[in-house]
């Protein structure tokens, strides 16, 4: 447990206190800013709450799939290609370095996406009110909760589905060398598994454009089949990495 802890400590540095975190952060936020550019410059909003809710349905906001993969999830590959492992495995030994990659990817995929999130709506805030009495409404009688809950439930569920894309591209770091595949394999698995949702038919609680927005059976069944990806990517990654170190 100690070389665990040790190792994670590790990695948390590498990850956290880096320009790539920054980076990543600030990127979400941005392309959170991009999703609502026309609403905003055509004066159609009249509420952060609101807002942040169109964020994440106007085509581009996925994009925060892919930046959540770079403070931590590129590090076991880094780690391989530099030759720093070697070095880290006499230290802490392979299952403690491999459980830390796990928990430093989902850790930092949740940082990222909520760290993002909170910067968007702390900037909107200084021009427009947090929520209306006819939009709170609204939320209300759609979703059954305030407006508050509503935007902590979602930005959650984004949270945790970042995680469950970076724990699948861990896995796909340990079959390829290539930075570029790994980045970009979050977008790529979200657009395959949207385009198989619509091929097969499959139920709405497997749709993953819906599962990310919490919006098929409830923020829970959202939250189970999101941490199955990760449980399982994660399981697949020890194995794959433990057999190409041996």
């Amino acid at each position: 447990m100690q070389k665990l802890f040790s190792t994670f400590i590790q990695d948390a540095y590498r990850s956290y206190c880096t320009k790539r975190f920054v980076f990543a952060v600030l990127g979400v936020a941005f392309f959170n800013f991009l999703s609502v550019y026309w609403d905003m410059l055509l004066g159609s909003a009249n509420c952060v709450a609101y807002l942040y809710m169109i964020s994440g349905i106007m085509g581009i906001e996925t994009l925060y799939l892919l930046l959540s993969v770079l403070p931590g999830t590129i590090l076991f590959r880094v780690d391989k290609n530099e030759n720093y492992q070697r070095n880290v495995l006499l230290r802490s030994g392979k299952i403690a370095y491999l459980l830390s990659k796990v928990v430093i990817t989902v850790f930092t995929a949740i940082s990222v996406s909520l760290i993002g999130d909170f910067l968007f709506i702390c900037a909107l805030e200084m021009r427009y009110p947090f929520t209306t009495d006819e939009f709170s409404e609204q939320v209300l009688s759609l979703y059954g909760c305030s407006v508050l809950e509503y935007i902590l439930r979602k930005s959650f569920i984004k949270s945790i589905s970042a995680s469950a894309f970076s724990s699948m591209a861990l896995y796909i770091s340990s079959r390829t060398k290539n930075i570029l595949i790994i980045l970009f394999s979050p977008i790529i698995l979200y657009y395959l598994w949207l385009r198989l949702c619509r091929i097969l038919g499959l139920p709405q609680w497997l749709d993953i454009a819906l599962l990310i927005r919490g919006e098929t059976l409830g923020t829970a069944t959202s939250l189970v089949v999101f941490v199955i990806v990760i449980v399982a990517s994660s399981a697949l990654f020890i194995m794959e990495a433990n057999r190409s170190m041996e």
